[in-house]
């Protein structure tokens, strides 16, 4: 399996001073080091997000009065002047500014990431992301079924 990005890059970037910042999502496992990668995955998050508004709005069972209450609170949002930068799901980021204190904290633990340690952990950021998993175990599943492949 080979990954885009690395943990040695990730290093390499923080060393050098081309990331200034770790974003990281507040529903799935994604992260990144990259304000470039911030562009791509917030429209990709808008996309889903919308996709998932339509999905709603389209249930027999939600009631009218929440209905009114999205498109009210849409509307908000669609006005706004603000951006709030979107993991590819759609979930918002948070940020952390001691780059080397994320990767450290991975360094030492990579077996909370699971069977492939640090390769799942990395496979989380943007770079190498093909999908969004809330659980480690997920990242190390797809790992898996890519050995498998290759």
């Amino acid at each position: 399996m080979q990954l885009k990005i690395t943990i040695e890059q990730v290093k390499a970037d923080i060393l050098s001073g081309k990331s200034k910042r770790i974003y990281y999502s507040a529903g799935s496992l994604w992260w990144t080091h990259l304000d470039s990668d911030i562009e791509e995955s917030t429209k990709l998050g808008r996309s889903c997000s919308d996709e998932d508004g339509k999905k709603f709005m389209a249930r027999t069972d939600v009631p009218e009065s929440e209905k009114q209450r999205y498109k009210a609170l849409r509307a908000m949002a669609d006005k706004a002047t603000v951006t709030i930068p979107l993991d590819p799901t759609g979930g918002t980021l948070y940020q952390m500014d001691d780059l080397t204190e994320w990767v450290s904290r991975a360094e030492k633990l990579p077996d909370h990431f699971g069977k492939h340690g640090l390769d799942a952990f990395m496979m989380a950021h943007h770079q190498n992301c093909k999908k969004c998993f809330s659980r480690w175990e997920d990242y190390n599943n797809f790992i898996d079924e890519q050995i498998k492949k290759n």
